[in-house]
């Protein structure tokens, strides 16, 4: 019986092991997401944010924090794309 407890708690152990990795993982693409040079400006009316390491992470919005935004929603799932 003491060994399929040794077993039950190594596999607890494991899954809290796993979900701390996971944690490490979220937090490391965040930081990576908020790494990004980004340039801020108006043109013709409309806030353009730019990406300097993502181009294709551009966006454009209405207001400044709605450029902002978009632009890392743009660069997330960029990350994303390079991690699957």
């Amino acid at each position: 019986m003491g060994v399929i407890v040794g077993i039950a708690i190594c596999k607890e152990e494991a899954k809290e092991d796993e979900k701390e990795q996971q944690k490490k993982e979220y937090a490391n693409r965040r930081l990576s997401r908020d790494r990004f040079n980004r340039r801020l400006y108006m043109e013709d009316g409309v806030w353009l944010c730019e990406v300097e390491e993502a181009p294709s992470c551009n966006s454009r919005g209405d207001t400044p924090e709605e450029a902002l935004r978009y632009s890392r929603e743009y660069v997330q799932k960029y990350l994303d794309g390079y991690e699957d």
